[in-house]
């Protein structure tokens, strides 16, 4: 399962996921040998025990084992394991031409110098085996290294054909991020729009004016609450702040961006706070932002990215029996995300990683929770319907950090 997310995070283009994942496989399967082969030896000399064998037998039955089992703990973890990742990354080519050449040139070369020339007979043949297997993992081992599998061609449009990137983050108070590296990352992911919520502050407050953008920025009325904040290279040709209900805006929670082609929304969804407190006014929100949302489509494409607040399914959250109905995973929120979709939206990041698992964008600051990539999706791009086939890329930056939430992206092919 595990390689699966290997190739599935190499698909998204996200090499930082595609090595944890490896490098966590390997981990484990290096516990499961060192356990498994550990017992054998400890049982070696009791199971020989068991045969009437010739001492000089004996003594050579328990070399070839300690040679296996020894071996076998340091080298077939890598063995199953990176061979397998680069074969997920699509490097099929690569992982090919070195298995041909281990049974044809390395297995029977040294098998042919050690049993035949050197006369070692058995041992000579186990010998081999060990000897191809490092000939095998230099390979593996320099090629995972280098990146080279990394240039594998992705089953994704090519990089020529896209036009817009979107980024999307819950920064949990910008001038805090500002200070965990937010500038270096807005600079690297280059996008041509850029959305935060939970801003936390007032216009002015945060020394933060990237050249070459104009900033929208929509506070809370509660100083140090709430908020959001898009940055755009194109500067929009209408802005709206909040949603037509006036009782929605006083936590700077929307805003939309006007375009020829789009319209672009930036969004943080109230919290249905501890035993569903909010309840009652997120249901509202959420009606009356679905009739926005389709008020606004009816005249054209929409774009909806932020920080909704919601696990849609058991797949979205690492532990969804325990947080059945608890804020964030309660069948009414939950529910009003299906009505929202029913009405014409389509996930984009499930568009195109339909059974992806282990990948979240809100981790608790308890429990290590992100170390242990405990995490829920809650932060989303949703586009109108007719825009589903331009879904270039959709990712889900788990790698990047500076706040309890990370970044999503979503780029859109241009319009054929």
């Amino acid at each position: 399962g595990m390689i699966t997310v290997v190739g599935r995070c190499v698909g998204a283009q996200d090499f930082a996921q595609a090595a944890r994942y490896a490098k966590k496989l390997l981990l484990w399967d290096y516990i499961a040998q060192g356990a498994v082969n550990a017992a054998m030896l400890a049982m070696l000399t009791p199971l020989l025990g068991l045969y009437t064998l010739s001492a000089e037998t004996q003594a050579l039955s328990a070399q070839l084992v300690w040679i296996h089992a020894g071996f076998c703990i340091l080298l077939w973890p890598l063995a199953f394991v990176l061979p397998n990742a680069l074969r997920a990354a699509n490097d099929v080519r690569f992982t090919m031409v070195v298995s041909v050449a281990s049974m044809l040139v390395w297995r029977l070369g040294f098998s042919q110098i050690l049993c035949v020339q050197l006369g070692w007979g058995a041992l000579g043949v186990w010998w081999a085996m060990i000897l191809d297997w490092v000939c095998r993992l230099l390979c593996f081992v320099i090629r995972f290294a280098s990146g080279a599998w990394k240039n594998t061609p992705p089953k994704r449009l090519p990089e020529k054909e896209y036009r817009m990137k979107f980024v999307s983050w819950n920064v949990n108070g910008l001038r805090a991020c500002l200070k965990k590296g937010f500038a270096e990352t807005f600079a690297a992911l280059d996008a041509d729009f850029f959305c935060i919520q939970e801003t936390k502050m007032q216009p002015g407050q945060a020394d933060f004016a990237p050249e070459g953008y104009t900033e929208y920025i929509y506070s809370a009325d509660k100083k140090g609450y709430s908020g959001t904040a898009v940055w755009a290279k194109t500067p929009a040709q209408a802005v709206r702040y909040g949603l037509p209900q006036d009782a929605h805006n006083h936590e700077g929670r929307a805003i939309t961006l006007e375009y020829p082609g789009f319209y672009l929304v930036c969004l943080y969804v109230p919290n249905a706070q501890n035993e569903l407190a909010r309840i009652d006014y997120r249901m509202q929100w959420e009606d009356d932002l679905r009739r926005y949302l389709q008020t606004l489509d009816a005249e054209k494409p929409v774009i909806v990215c932020g920080d909704m607040n919601v696990a849609h399914e058991d797949i979205d959250l690492k532990n969804p029996g325990p947080n059945r109905g608890a804020a964030g995973f309660s069948d009414q929120e939950r529910g009003k995300l299906n009505e929202l979709l029913a009405a014409g939206f389509t996930d984009t990041f499930r568009h195109l990683h339909p059974d992806a698992t282990g990948m979240y964008s809100w981790w608790s600051m308890r429990f290590r929770a992100r170390e242990r990539n405990a995490g829920w999706r809650i932060d989303y791009f949703l586009v109108s319907d007719r825009l589903a086939p331009r879904i270039a890329r959709a990712d889900i930056l788990m790698d990047i950090l500076g706040s309890d939430h990370c970044p999503v992206t979503l780029e859109l092919a241009e319009e054929n």
